[in-house]
């Protein structure tokens, strides 16, 4: 799909409440403001509220200053401490109202809410291309596992987790290596012998799938070899494959354990048939909600001779790890914020995982700062897109 907006979009994205999504959105945007990157800061959903819904605490406020770009909806735009240009309606409406566009005047505390519809999220971003054009913008994209669909639109990605998450290292870093995985898949941009667009998520489906697949390997067996795609050759000699590699494009929601049978079905099937399959994007993955089953998926399916891709993809940066959980008090009959000790925390999670992480508050900012070095402000699409 085209699209009407153009540079790097860093998502920030939350793996429960109170993992230090906030406090990490505000880190990146003092950082940009500080090396002079144009910015726009808008959300999916809804943050930068002053307590949390659930338990009550305070939370970390979003700041803006002189200079950013916010899209946010209007009736919070007028509630906002801080003053902007005169806003501009994008004609995209959320839940607490028009999404509107202004620039910072005075700084100040804003709320920030926006639409939860990946396509309302690209109109409200193709409007800023258009409304406010620069050449050196780095949008900041506040979002949430809740809410992850339009997350695909980012180039970039930062997960907030922490004790909120799993108060045990081990779980955190268990839950990081399953979404490494899932990021780490390698894109491919090339033609398909296939393409199948209604998702795969229940065994019905896989047979359906598998069906299509055979149909596809007979046509391709009776053409001959001279027929088979110079991909389709490529991919079978990358797998050592004797026989005939399909290309198969699988859009839409696609669940691990369907993807398991599907290639069981394949494994049984006496056709010695190889199939590399691309989703549409890592977060089509994490939509069915099973992540915990990815990583060995994607394992049996190596081990079994196939390859899985992604046509589309953004590039993990890093986590940011929180040792902050709140905890009821029984007797006080609220909660109240408890803390792991930051820096044990942080080391045992590091000695579990080779996937980058850092404490913002213990270690400070500067790993978090290199990740957002690498960030190319010449990029113009998500990466396969």
């Amino acid at each position: 799909m085209a699209r009407t907006f153009n540079g790097p979009i860093i998502g920030i994205a939350g793996t429960a409440k109170n993992t230090g999504k906030t406090t990490t959105f505000n880190a990146v945007t003092r950082y940009l403001r500080r090396i002079g990157r144009d910015r726009l800061l808008t959300s999916i959903g809804y943050d930068g509220e002053d307590l949390d819904s659930i338990t009550g605490l305070p939370k970390p406020k979003v700041f803006v200053e002189t200079g950013d770009v916010v899209a946010t909806a209007l009736p919070l735009l007028r509630a906002s401490t801080a003053v902007f240009d005169e806003p501009a309606l994008t004609g995209v409406e959320c839940a607490l109202g028009p999404v509107c566009v202004a620039k910072v005047r005075d700084g100040g505390k804003v709320v920030l809410a926006g639409p939860t519809s990946t396509k309302d999220v690209e109109t409200v971003l193709g409007f800023v291309s258009a409304a406010l054009p620069s050449r050196d913008r780095i949008t900041l994209l506040d979002g949430a596992f809740s809410r992850m669909s339009p997350m695909a639109l980012s180039t970039h990605l930062l997960i907030a987790t922490g004790a909120a998450r799993y108060q045990f290292p081990g779980f955190i870093s268990q839950n990081m290596d399953e979404l490494a995985a899932v990021f780490g898949l390698p894109l491919d941009e090339g033609e398909w012998d296939l393409v199948l667009d209604h998702g795969l998520f229940d065994d019905e489906g896989a047979e359906l799938v598998f069906e299509a697949i055979e149909s596809v390997w007979k046509d391709q067996a009776f053409q001959g070899a001279a027929q088979v795609t110079a991909l389709a050759a490529a991919d079978a000699a990358r797998m050592d494959s004797p026989g005939i590699v399909l290309r198969c494009a699988i859009n839409g929601v696609v669940a691990p354990s369907p993807l398991t049978r599907l290639l069981e079905l394949l494994d049984k099937s006496p056709r010695n048939i190889r199939v590399t399959f691309g989703f549409a994007h890592p977060i089509s993955l994490l939509l069915s909600g099973d992540l915990s089953l990815w990583r060995g998926t994607i394992q049996n399916a190596a081990r079994a001779g196939h390859n899985l891709a992604v046509r589309a993809t953004s590039r993990l940066l890093g986590f940011t790890i929180s040792p902050y959980f709140p905890v009821y008090d029984m007797e006080r009959r609220e909660y109240v914020a408890s803390y792991a000790s930051p820096r044990s925390f942080l080391n045992e999670i590091r000695s579990r995982t080779s996937v980058p992480c850092t404490d913002i508050i213990l270690e400070g900012t500067r790993i978090l700062e290199s990740w957002i070095d690498s960030v190319s402000v010449t990029k113009e699409s998500p990466t396969g897109a």
